[in-house]
């Protein structure tokens, strides 16, 4: 491998939220567990089903760390759970970034907002350890996008400064960004050993 350590090295992390709800082995119904409350995870393959999550190997420490807590507030404060079937409206997704400052950004994603829930989300979630920033994004139809519709900030700072060697940017809960900045800096490094090779005095960085 060219990486010194294959895990914890994504700063973004993507998460579905419901309300201890299971589904049955063997048909499409959904239940209420009283015992699990809520819980965070990954959709499964193909599907809307919520794969609960506690840990991720390979997303960076601190944004493990924001998972758990982030838990830990739904199950305090109680925030209504987007759900389709039940045309309930709140809280379908989570977003973390984390810089390599280790700054963390934690965006909310409902179609609900979230007044009666705002003032005690963001003194719970403003106390998870390096957070400096938490957003609101009332997206209309969470159910196929996440990062879709107007950005509240609730608290904190809109952007986070992220360095790669000798370069700055600011990141926004939306902005693109390479995922794993050891593999970007292995990346630039290679190309920087190219161009001094090279006449060009311009290069673009795109993607499609």
């Amino acid at each position: 491998s060219w990486f010194k350590n294959n895990w914890n090295q994504r700063n973004g992390l993507y998460l579905s939220a419901f309300t201890g709800l299971k589904f049955n082995h063997e048909i499409d119904a959904i239940t209420f567990n009283k015992d699990t409350g809520y819980e965070v995870g990954f959709y499964a393959s193909r599907s809307q089903r919520v794969i609960n999550c506690n840990v991720c190997d390979i997303q960076h420490p601190i944004n493990n760390i924001a998972l758990k807590r982030f838990k830990e507030v739904l199950n305090d404060v109680k925030p209504p759970i987007f759900d389709s079937k039940h045309n309930i409206n709140g809280i379908a997704h989570v977003v973390f970034r984390v810089s390599s400052q280790s700054d963390l950004m934690i965006g909310i994603v409902s179609n609900d907002e979230l007044i009666d829930f705002r003032q005690k989300l963001v003194k719970e979630l403003s106390h998870i350890p390096f957070c400096k920033s938490i957003t609101l994004t009332l997206n209309s139809n969470p159910e196929w996008t996440v990062l879709n519709g107007k950005d509240v900030l609730l608290w904190g700072r809109n952007e986070l400064t992220e360095k790669i060697d000798d370069l700055s940017f600011s990141l926004s809960l939306r902005s693109f960004f390479q995922e794993n900045r050891q593999g970007m800096a292995l990346l630039w490094s290679l190309i920087k050993r190219k161009l001094l090779k090279e006449s060009a005095k311009k290069v673009f960085d795109l993607y499609c």
